[in-house]
C-alpha cells in the first residue's frame, strides 16, 4: 500500500447518482409547505446513501423555513418501546419546538385499561400531541427503521395518516433486505403504502459513471479521475458510495493516483475490514474514544462518554476533533448541538468487533452505569449492558422489568425477546416460585406471538417450578395455555383432548377452593371450543352453561361469554340473534376499555357474518 502522508476524511461532498430521488424529495417538500402532509421513505443496502438523502432533504426543507428533529436507531434500540419517538423527542431542543419534547418523554399512557386499550390509547396520545404542534412547516425524520419497535412503527403510521392536512412531511429510511418476510415491518410498510399513506424510493448502486464522478470529487484534483483509478474503485467497491470514500481513505494519497496500486493494494474487499484499516493509523486516545463510543451503541454526549473511558469531558475535545476530521464520527448539526455518533452504523459495527473481549466487558460494564445519563436512556438499555458484560444477575433484573413494562401496552416481540432476555440471565439462587412465574410469562409473551415451541418449553418449566414450590393451583394454570395454543395451532382432535383431560385431571386433584371453581370453569370452556370446532353444537352449548355456573360461583364475569353463546345460536340456525349478542359483547368491552377481548368479539363478530352473508354486522366488526 502506497505510504500516506496525511491521514483526512474523504466524504464526497456532493451527492451523486441521485437527482431523482432529489426531485421526489422537492416535490413532498413543496406540498407539506402548502399543507399536505407525506411520508417518504428510502430503502437500501447498508453504505448506499439513505442517510445522506435525508441530510440531503432535510437541508432543502431548512431553507424553506422548516423545523426539524430526528428520530436516530442503532441496533441495541430494537427492544425499546417507543425507542425512535424517545430520540425523536430529545433532539426537540429548540424553541421552535416548545415543550413539545419535553411532554411526549413524560407520556406513559393510561393505567385503567387492559394492555391492548393502554397500547392503542398511547399511540393515540401520542400522535395527537405531535400533531396539534404542527402549526408551521415541519419535517420529522426517523432513521434506520429496521430496528424499530412496534408501538414507534404504529404511531409514525398514524401521524402519515392524520397529518395529511397538515404542514408536516415525515423521512424514513431502512434496509428493505433486513425486513425479513412476516415481520411486524414488513406488514407495515405493505399497509402504508397500499394505502397510499406513503411513498417509497429504491435507492439502487452507483453506475460506473457515477462512482467515477464521486472518485473525481474526492481525489480534488482539479482533473477528472483518470479511467484506470475509476475502473479500480469501481471493482473494488461495486457502486457502494460508503464502500468508495472508506477505500480511498485507507489508501495513502499516492496511492489514491495510481488505478494498479489502487488494484493491488493490501487494502480489504469489505468496508469492514477497510474501516479497521484506517482506525489503525488513529492516535491512541481517538482509538480509546472511538471504542468506548462504539460500545455505547447511541448517539452521546461527550460528558457521558467521558465516564466510560474515565476521563473528565475537556479531555476528549482533541480527540473527538480527530474522529470527526477523519470521518469516523460527525457533531450534530442542526439539533443536539454537543452530541456527536458515528458517521454509519457500519463504522461503529466494525470498531466494536475489533475491541478486545476484556475490554468489552469493562467498557460495557461502565456504559450500563453511565449510559443512563443519555436522556431516552432505559432498563432495556442497561440490561443489554449488563448482559455483555457478564453481569448476570442485574442483565436478569433490567431485562424482567423492560419485559414487564412491553407487556403492559401489548409490545409483543419486545415483551417476548426481553422475556427471553431474562430466561438467559437467570442468577443463581432464584427461589422456585419466583423461577414459575418468569418462565410462565415467557409463554404467555410466545404465545402472543404464535411462538408454539417456546411456550411449551417454557410451559412445562413453569409447571415443574411451580409444582416444587407447592403452587399446585398455577401449575395446573399452565395445562390451560397448552389447550389455547394447540387450538391455534389446529393440532388433531385427540390431541387436543388428551391435553384437556391432563388439564381436567389436574384440577380435579386440588382441593376445593375458589381458585379450583375457576380452573375448572377454563378447562369446560377448551372442552366447549373443541365441541363447537368439531360442530357438537348440543355439546358445545351444555359445556358453556357450565363454564358460566361455575365463573357465577367463582366470582367472575359470565358476560364474556356471549360471544361464544352468540356463535353456537348463530350455527344452530339463529343467525340474527347470535350476531347481535357477539355485537353486544364488542361494545361492551370497548366501553369498559378491555381493547384485548373487545378486538376478539369484533374479529369474531365480523368472521361470523361474512360466513352468514350479513355484511352490515360484517362492516360494523372489521
Amino acid at each position: 500500500m502506497g505510504p500516506m502522508s496525511q491521514q483526512r476524511s474523504l466524504v464526497s461532498p456532493l451527492v451523486v447518482g441521485r437527482d431523482d430521488v432529489l426531485a421526489i424529495a422537492d416535490r413532498h417538500i413543496a406540498e407539506a409547505k402548502a399543507g399536505r402532509g407525506s411520508l417518504l421513505m428510502f430503502a437500501g443496502e447498508p453504505g448506499i446513501g439513505k442517510s445522506r438523502i435525508v441530510a440531503a432533504t432535510v437541508r432543502k426543507a431548512l431553507a424553506q423555513g422548516f423545523r426539524y428533529a430526528k428520530g436516530d436507531l442503532a441496533p441495541q434500540d430494537g427492544l425499546v418501546s417507543l425507542a425512535s419517538i424517545r430520540d425523536l423527542a430529545r433532539s426537540m431542543t429548540t424553541d421552535a419546538f416548545g415543550s413539545l419534547g419535553p411532554d411526549l418523554l413524560a407520556m406513559e399512557g393510561v393505567r385503567d385499561a387492559d394492555s391492548l386499550a393502554r397500547r392503542r390509547i398511547l399511540v393515540r396520545d401520542i400522535a395527537d400531541r405531535i400533531i396539534s404542534a404542527i402549526p408551521v412547516p415541519t419535517l420529522l425524520a426517523f432513521e434506520d427503521l429496521q430496528w424499530a419497535d412496534e408501538l414507534a412503527l404504529e404511531i409514525i403510521g398514524e401521524l402519515a395518516r392524520l397529518g395529511r392536512e397538515r404542514p408536516l412531511l415525515l423521512l424514513a429510511d431502512y434496509r428493505l433486505d433486513e425486513l425479513p418476510t412476516g415481520s411486524i415491518h414488513r406488514e407495515w410498510r405493505s399497509r402504508l403504502l397500499t394505502q397510499r399513506l406513503a411513498e417509497e424510493v429504491h435507492l439502487k448502486r452507483l453506475t460506473k459513471e457515477q462512482s467515477a464522478l464521486v472518485t473525481t470529487l474526492i481525489l480534488a484534483t482539479g482533473l477528472p479521475a483518470p479511467r484506470d483509478i475509476a475502473d479500480a474503485v469501481y471493482e473494488r467497491t461495486n457502486g457502494i458510495p460508503l464502500h468508495i470514500e472508506e477505500l480511498l481513505a485507507a489508501l495513502g494519497d499516492a496511492a489514491r493516483l495510481d488505478g494498479q496500486v489502487i488494484r493491488r493494494a493490501a487494502v480489504p474487499d469489505t468496508i469492514e475490514d477497510v474501516v479497521l484499516a484506517r482506525s489503525a493509523r488513529l492516535s491512541a486516545e481517538a482509538q480509546t474514544v472511538a471504542r468506548a463510543a462504539a460500545v455505547m451503541g447511541r448517539c452521546f454526549a461527550p460528558s457521558v462518554l467521558a465516564g466510560l473511558v474515565d476521563r473528565a469531558p475537556g479531555e476528549l475535545e482533541e480527540p473527538l476533533d480527530e474522529l470527526v476530521r477523519e470521518g469516523f464520527l460527525y457533531a450534530f448539526e442542526f439539533v443536539d448541538e454537543g452530541y456527536f455518533d458515528f458517521r454509519h452504523q457500519l463504522l461503529r459495527d466494525a470498531i466494536y468487533q475489533s475491541v478486545p473481549s476484556a475490554e468489552l466487558r469493562r467498557l460495557h460494564a461502565r456504559a450500563a452505569e453511565f449510559g443512563t445519563k443519555l436522556v431516552g436512556a432505559t432498563e432495556i438499555h442497561a440490561s443489554l449492558h449488563f448482559e455483555r458484560a457478564g453481569m448476570r444477575e442485574q442483565a436478569f433484573r433490567s431485562a424482567l422489568a423492560g419485559a414487564g413494562a412491553a407487556a403492559s401496552v401489548t409490545s409483543r416481540h419486545e415483551a417476548f425477546e426481553l422475556y427471553r432476555r431474562a430466561v438467559a440471565n437467570i442468577p443463581d439462587g432464584l427461589p422456585s416460585g419466583d423461577l414459575g412465574e418468569l418462565y410462565e410469562a415467557y409463554a404467555d409473551a410466545a404465545a402472543a406471538i404464535d411462538n408454539v415451541q417456546v411456550v411449551y418449553e417454557a410451559g412445562t418449566a413453569a409447571r415443574q417450578h411451580y409444582l416444587e414450590s407447592g403452587r399446585a393451583v398455577d401449575a395446573a394454570r399452565t395445562l390451560g395455555l397448552f389447550a389455547l395454543v394447540a387450538r391455534r395451532d389446529a393440532w388433531p382432535r385427540a390431541d387436543r383432548e388428551r391435553l384437556i383431560a391432563d388439564a381436567e385431571a389436574d384440577v380435579a386433584s386440588l382441593p376445593d377452593s375458589l381458585d379450583r371453581t375457576m380452573l375448572l370453569g377454563s378447562v369446560r370452556f377448551d372442552q366447549a371450543l373443541l365441541a363447537l370446532d368439531i360442530g357438537d353444537i348440543a355439546g358445545a352449548r351444555s359445556l358453556i352453561a357450565e363454564v358460566e355456573r361455575l365463573q357465577s360461583e367463582g366470582g367472575g364475569d359470565a358476560s364474556d361469554l356471549d360471544v361464544f353463546n352468540g356463535m353456537v345460536d348463530a350455527l344452530n340456525g339463529d343467525v340474527e340473534r347470535g350476531l347481535r349478542r357477539m355485537l353486544q359483547s364488542a361494545r361492551r368491552s370497548r366501553g369498559a376499555r378491555l381493547e384485548a377481548s373487545g378486538v376478539t368479539a369484533y374479529r369474531t363478530a365480523g368472521a361470523a357474518a361474512i360466513r352468514f352473508m350479513d355484511y352490515a354486522v360484517a362492516e360494523e366488526g372489521l
